[in-house]
């Protein structure tokens, strides 16, 4: 996070991630939404704890999950994997930040 090159933002996978993000920035003096700007996917609402705030992306832990038995069973089924294709959107909007 100190060299010339580093970046000016980081996506996190989950709040762990970020919350490791954040302690190296804070670490190596440098400020969130100065220096850069971390994004994160929210699983609880540690995130909400953060200071100053980062930006969340908030996601339905189950609908995946009951996607992917969804997929499998229908797989199993005989259907062709091309055809068993899906993504879950964010929940909210997230380019406004609600």
């Amino acid at each position: 996070m100190t060299r010339a090159d580093a970046p000016d933002g980081y996506v996190c996978v989950g709040e762990v991630t970020a919350t490791a993000t954040l302690v190296a920035l804070v670490d190596t003096g440098g400020l969130l939404g100065r220096d850069v700007d971390v994004v994160a996917k929210q699983a609880f609402l540690v995130s909400s704890l953060f200071r100053p705030r980062t930006k969340t992306v908030q996601r339905d832990l189950r609908a995946p999950g009951r996607t992917m038995a969804n997929l499998l069973s229908r797989r199993m089924d005989g259907e062709p994997a091309e055809g068993l294709q899906n993504i879950h959107p964010p929940i909210g909007d997230f380019a406004s930040g609600l």
